[in-house]
Order: structure tokens, then sequence, then C-alpha cells
């Protein structure tokens, strides 16, 4: 009888003959929908698409170069093929940045030759009129806001600059010219200037940015205030607006190893009466969170959250400024004495706390000291009754999605349910099924800003109701109420848009391969359109094999292996560490149109690799503390993954090399140091000095913008996926344990290390990890790559890239290549790896090996 892991694999090498793996260039082929906005008023819908991403001549922005590359298309329901709006010209982006109150017009951005521009389309003319205005993108919220379809209002730059989220990543490259221009003169200094202690706050700042009104009508700008503006929401009467700015540079608690999630600088609370242009402070003496505001219908009352400056943000409280005659006081909310919020433990990296309005009674998430309601009260959405305290969602606590709200009642998602919650009584359900997911995931969630991931607004939503085969698409109100029900559909669709006058959804549908198509589904017929990733469309991803594993505290844990088609015997393995990931039971559908530039599954299988990414469920904080080293733990982690692969038989045990970017780049530095299980590493973008890359300050910071950010110079080390507990000279010998650079004489595997120079873990990391492997006549290789961040972006930097990363693994993981080895190693021409150290075949039997799952 065959093992049940072997009808998977038979399934892969059965693979269609035409398939074909992968390549570099598909991956710089891609091609991606980013936006979908309805204005049924003007009869069209508007769609977001990017170019190729080679197509591009400019990619200094990162993380957003692919602004660079949108085009805005439109479609009629009556006639779904799409028309181009705004694109075309190279170099140059456009996307949507909201519709006006009467839907006819659309605010847009431009981004051209490292400029950006706010304009509005008359979207039945086809018309554009661009502002003489800078606009500034606040992460928090970065689109304009419609007071009325003549007048916007908006963040601007007075000195014209980029805003942060573009101007960040080529910041050195520009800064540093200009520097050395004026060292050369002679004539002005070139210094940057920093203080703490009691030199804090004394810096170099920035030019502030303008709160502003801009008539359409007459060109005019009118300035409200100054400041550095993070964050603005307008009321739903658009009469007021709340102003989120920057104030003091804050003290490091002392008290507490330091988190990626802490801020160094205040946050300040305004109330702008538009009109009149009053401002008041929401506030005084107040530290607010960022991510947090909420008005309520009547727009009388905004919603927050804050603390006093220095203090631990669990020591916050919710307030309320109210706002009834025109004098608004901020006090602690009266629905909430003693009650503590929850600091939502699922975002790792900021803080954040969830709030929201019932009509005008404000609920939070948390628990309360105590309540007349419940005995024991947990975490859960509560509202202040005449009971005391009154949860609404039944203990779902976080995992209750609130979709809508009003007047006494909650609408969630929990447990695949629509449920509506209560002050008076246990939750109800609103349909009878139990197969309800959310319908809509945003394409591209930066869009709308960080506020609206953390704290959406509870606008209505779009929902699937799961029946196996077939799936139903509904509409809720922002009162929770369904609003339109749509035909049945295949329980595959990915909407992306949900079309109630014509009673039809819109979605992404999947072609052959990676190619996909926009779709209109309506009763009775559906329309392809919109076709993109064509080159894709013979592409066939590699599913992945599922392997099971326990943890070393005796937990389930899966790993994913991927196994080339058409090839039989024992195969090279790719090992893809990251340490944190921890994968379910069932692999999902692997997407070949994901823009994926590093450590990409297909790309590797696609050359003959097979590929492992392990699960490595990381400790906290506490337990890694005085413990195994982090670099001992990752290795066997990664040992006992690759145990378990080899056991599948389709494994040759000789040739595995590791590969790994970022976090994942230090796993497979620890795989380096602990003996010869691997042939051959691969680190990207990795830490390997923690001593030295402590404190250091990430090269594209702004300093004079946002003044000194913790999250990388110390949080991640202390507080983050360092898990170190502590500062450097408080607890040194766990830093020097933890860092690879320190283990070198240990390495015997040849390392391949491959670094931006602005990468913001410092590249200088890279170069000292060659070094001391050049000082002991080692084998390794370095890249560094100019102007390059923490990922690679530049085509032609791929393109090299990956040439590199196949020539190190065809030259290091093939036997006819052992030569390359170094002592103590193979004996060349051998093609056989030496006995692992013993110690760590110890290690690895402490790792429990599963089967196969089928």
């Amino acid at each position: 009888m065959r093992p049940a892991w072997l009808l998977p694999l038979a399934c892969i090498l059965t693979t269609t003959a035409h398939a074909r793996g992968l390549t570099v260039e598909d991956l710089l082929a891609n091609e991606q929908y980013t936006q979908v906005l309805s204005a049924p008023r003007a009869g069209v819908v508007v769609v977001g698409r990017t170019r190729p991403y080679k197509n591009g001549d400019d990619y200094r922005y990162d993380w957003f170069t692919r602004r660079a590359l949108s085009e805005l298309w439109t479609f009629t329901a009556a006639r779904p093929t799409l028309v181009r709006l705004l694109g075309g010209e190279t170099g140059t982006g456009y996307w949507a940045a909201g519709l006006s109150p009467n839907g006819q017009r659309l605010a847009v951005f431009r981004l051209r030759r490292n400029w950006l521009d706010l304009g509005v389309v008359d979207l039945a003319r086809r018309t554009v009129r661009w502002a003489r205005v800078a606009p500034d993108m606040p992460y928090a919220n970065p689109n304009p806001a419609w007071l009325d379809d003549d007048h916007l209002l908006l963040v601007t730059r007075p000195d014209r600059s980029l805003p942060t989220m573009f101007d960040f990543a080529f910041e050195p490259a520009r800064r540093s010219p200009a520097a050395w221009e004026q060292t050369s003169k002679g004539l002005r200094a070139s210094v940057s200037a920093l203080g703490s202690g009691y030199m804090l706050g004394q810096r170099d700042r920035a030019p502030p940015r303008d709160l502003t009104i801009y008539d359409l009508r007459s060109g005019s700008v009118r300035r409200l205030l100054q400041g550095d503006i993070a964050d603005v929401l307008l009321s739903p009467d658009r009469r007021r607006a709340a102003i989120v700015r920057e104030s003091g540079d804050l003290k490091i608690d002392q008290t507490n190893p330091a988190d990626p999630a802490d801020l160094t600088r205040a946050h300040q609370l305004d109330l702008v009466d538009l009109p009149t242009g009053r401002i008041t402070a929401a506030c005084d003496h107040c530290d607010v969170l960022p991510n947090l505001l909420a008005w309520s219908p009547s727009s009388v009352r905004l919603l927050f959250y804050a603390r006093s400056p220095g203090a631990s943000w669990s020591k916050g409280a919710l307030l309320v400024a109210t706002n009834r005659d025109g004098d608004p006081k901020a006090r602690p909310a009266t629905p909430f004495p003693n009650f503590t919020a929850l600091i939502d433990p699922a975002a790792p990296g900021v803080v954040a706390v969830h709030a929201r309005w019932m009509g005008e009674q404000p609920v939070l998430l948390g628990t309360p000291s105590r309540s007349l309601a419940v005995s024991r009260p947990v975490t859960d959405w509560y509202v202040s009754g005449s009971h005391g305290f009154q949860p609404l969602t039944a203990g779902a606590g976080s995992s209750a999605q609130v979709l809508a709200s009003a007047s006494g009642h909650l609408t969630y998602l929990a447990k695949g349910r629509l449920l509506r919650g209560t002050p008076e009584g246990p939750p109800r359900p609103l349909l009878s099924d139990d197969h309800i997911e959310a319908a809509i995931v945003p394409l591209d969630p930066l869009l709308d800003g960080t506020r609206q991931i953390l704290n959406p607004d509870p606008n209505g939503a779009s929902l699937v109701v799961r029946h196996g085969a077939t799936s139903t698409p509904i509409d809720l109100s922002r009162t929770g109420d369904v609003r339109h029900r749509y035909a049945d559909l295949p329980s595959t669709v990915q909407i992306i848009a949900t079309l109630p006058a014509q009673n039809a959804v819109l979605e992404i549908a999947k072609l052959t391969g990676g190619a996909s198509t926009l779709a209109l589904l309506a009763p009775g017929h559906v329309t392809r359109f919109g076709t993109i990733n064509r080159n894709l469309s013979d592409v066939i991803p590699v599913p992945a094999v599922v392997l099971s594993d326990q943890d070393q505290n005796g937990h389930p844990i899966y790993h994913y292996l991927y196994l080339p088609p058409h090839r039989i015997g024992a195969l090279p393995l790719v090992v893809l560490p990251y340490p944190g990931t921890v994968l379910p039971s069932v692999a999902p559908a692997f997407d070949v149109a994901t823009f994926m530039p590093v450590a990409n599954v297909q790309l590797l299988v696609s050359k003959g690799y097979a590929v492992l990414e392990p699960s490595m469920p990381l400790p906290t904080v506490a337990q890694a503390e005085g413990k195994i080293s982090s670099l001992d733990r990752i290795a066997d982690q990664i040992a006992g993954a690759i145990k378990v692969a080899v056991a599948t038989g389709r494994i040759d045990r000789t040739r595995v090399a590791v590969y790994g970017h970022s976090y994942g780049g230090y796993a497979a530095l620890a795989m380096a140091t602990h003996g010869n299980v691997v042939r051959s590493v691969i680190a990207s973008a990795a830490p390997s000095n923690l001593v030295a890359a402590y404190g250091v300050i990430d090269p594209r910071a702004k300093t004079q913008d946002g003044g000194i950010s913790t999250t990388i110079a110390f949080g991640w080390f202390e507080g983050g996926q360092g898990m170190l507990g502590a500062p450097p000279w408080v607890a040194p010998e766990r830093y020097i344990e933890a860092s690879p650079l320190f283990q070198a004489g240990a390495m015997t595997v040849p390392t391949l290390l491959i670094h931006g120079e602005f990468d913001y873990i410092p590249v200088a990391g890279a170069e000292q990890m060659f070094m001391a492997l050049y000082r002991q006549n080692k084998t390794a290789f370095l890249l560094r790559y100019a102007a390059e961040g923490h990922t690679i972006r530049s085509p032609a930097n791929i393109r090299d890239e990956w040439r590199h990363i196949f020539t190190w693994l065809d030259r290091m993981n093939m036997p006819t290549t052992a030569s390359f080895a170094v002592d103590p190693g193979p004996k060349p021409g051998s093609g056989a790896l030496p006995v692992a150290d013993p110690r760590l075949d110890r290690r690895i039997e402490h790792q429990r090996t599963g089967d196969v799952l089928p």
C-alpha cells in the first residue's frame, strides 16, 4: 500500500506537460488591480490598475513604487470595457482619492518626476483640473476630504516637497551629494543635530504643513492651521475637523524593554470649526493615540483614546470631546469608568485600541473592572447600560468583526455567523446561515491610510454566504440591515465591488495559470474584460505538500514542501525560514501573480529545487530570556523541519541550502553557525552583529519630519523579534550570544550575503559578516546594492540578485561542485558532506517528526 503522502506527490508529477515554471522576467512583467470606486451617479466604475512592473522609469519610491505605475480606467455596467481615464505616460502614476458628495467629481493624485499633484476629474466630461497646491499624504489618512462639491479639505506642504511616504526611500541619495557639495565649498555647515536628556527636542525641523481648504471654482487656498499634521478626520456634517498633530519629543520609558510600537513624539488633538476657522484644543496635557478617531453620527462628539505624556498606553483612557455649543471640552468618557481597554495583541509594531459609536453611545473593546450585568467580566465589546457595563458580542472580544452600528445595536461577524448585539440581551443571528464572511478585501489597504486599517469606519459591508459550491453576496447598510441580496455565484469568486443598481458584482476571475481578468456577474450572464498578466497563462503554480510535525511543547505544527514537477529521485532542497511563521494545516493556493521579489517559492521550484517553508513559532520575550540562545533555537527548528522533509524520501540530504530575507536571513546565518547540516546559506538583509546594529538610525529617516524613530533602532532588539529584553549595556552577553558575527568561527558552509546600502538593517552588518569570513579564508560572497533599501526594487537589480542566487545554488548545492566547500568539508569531487555535528543530531532528536498529511 502506498504511503498517504505519495498521493499528492503523484498529482504533482502528472501536472500538464505544457505548463512551465515562473521566471524572473515573468515576475518583472507583473500587473495588478489596485482599487475600485463605484460612481453610480456618474454612471461609471473607476478602476485602478498598474502597468507591468518593469515598464517604469523611476523606482525610487520603495514600497510605493507601484503608485508611479498606476493608471485609472473606467467602465459602465451597460458596456463593461475598460476605457483609460488617466495614464499612459511613462514615469507618471495616477490613483483615486475619493468621490465628491454628488458623485460627479473624483479627486486624484498624480506622481511624476519626483513631484506629487492633486487634481479633480469631472467624470461626465472626462476632464481634469490640477490644483496649484503641493499635497501632503499623512500615513493615517492620506486622502483629501470633500466639504461639498466645490471645496476640498487637505494637508499641503508649503515647501512643495514630496510627502514622506514617497520621499523617505531616496532621501539619503539626495541628501548626501548636497552635503558633500556644501562641505567641498567650505561655505556652509553640512551637519545634522539631535538632542537627548536636557537637550531633548533640540534637532533640525522640517517646515510645518498646512491644513487648507481648496476652492475648485476660484482656485484659492485658505489656510486654517500649521503643524506636523498626522491625521485629519472630517465630521459627518462636514462642518468640523479633528486634527492630530505631532508635538513634543517624549522621554524613553526606563522601566520596560523598548517595544517596536513605542512613539517618541506626543500627539495633540485639536478641533477646527471650518466655517469660522476657530481652533480649540480637545484635550490639554494629553498624548493622543494616533490611529483612533471617531465622530458620533450627530457630529457633536468625538471619540478618542489618550494617555498622560510618558505614561503607558495601558494607563490611558477613552475620552469624548463635546462640541454641542461650539465650545469643545474633553472629559473621561462617562460610560467607561473603571474600564481597561484592550491593547490589541494582533497588531504588532503598533499600539491599537478599538472603539466606535453605537448611535450616540461610545462602545469600547476591553474589560471592565466590575459589572452588574456580568459576574465575571471578560474581554468584549461593552456599552454602559442601566445595569452597568453591558457586553454586546457575547465574549467574542477581538475576534468579533464589527461591520455596522446604529442606535441600540452593533452588527458583527463571529465564527462565520452574522449577529446583532444589544444591551438588552444576548446577541441574535440576523441570518440563519453559519458560513458567512467578509466579501471584499481591499486591493491596496494603504490607499485609505493606517487608521482605516486599524479602526475601519462601520459604514456597512459586503458579505458572502457560503453554500458549498455557491455563494450569495449581500450588502449591509451602515445600520446593519440587509440592503441588497445578489444572485448566487460560484464560491470561488473574489469580489472587489458590489453594484446594487445593476444587481451585479465585480470580481477578479482567475484564468489559466497566473492570468486573471475582471468579471461583471449579473443574473443570467457574466462579462469578462480587462485581462492582466497574460504572460502567466501557462505558468501553473506548484502546490504545497503539507508535512506534519510537533513543536518543542508537543503542539502540532505544519511545514509546506513544494516539489518541482517532472523530476524524479532525490531533489536538492532550499529552505525558506522566517521565525514566527505558523502555517495552517491546509495550504492556501499559491498565486504566481503575487509580486514577490525575494525568497520566491515558485522561482526556486522552476529551477528544479524542492522548497521547504517551515513553521517556526516564537516564544515570548519572557520565555526567551535566559533560555537557549535565539541562534540555537532557530537552528533547532530549521533542522527539525529538514528532517521531516527528508523523511518523505524525495529530498537529497546532502544538498540542502537555506535562503532567508530579513529575520529569515538572520535564521539562515543561525543555521550557518550550527555544523554542516546544510551545504550553503543565503542571507539577505540580515542582521548579524546585534551589538553594533543596536541604536543605528535608519539611513532613510528624516528626523526633522518625525523625530527619532526607535522601532528599528532598539525596539526590534529589546521587545520585538530580537526578544533580548534589555539594552546591550544591561545584558551584553545576550547580544553576543544572539549575534551570528560572534559565531563566525563556527561557520563551516559557504555564505552568500545580500544587502541594500539604504536598508534600515545596517549594511555594515553584512560587511562585517563578510570580512569575518574573509579573515578566515572561508567561502563567502557579498552583494551590496547601491541606493536600495530593505527589499530590492530596481528591475535591473532584481535580475542581478536572482542571477547570483541561482548561480550560487548551482555551484554550492550540486555534488559535482563539492570542491567549493570549505574545511572541514568533503574531499574534492566526492559529492559527500561530512557527518553532522553530533551535538546538532541530539538537538534534532528533540523534534518529534509526524506523518506527511495527504
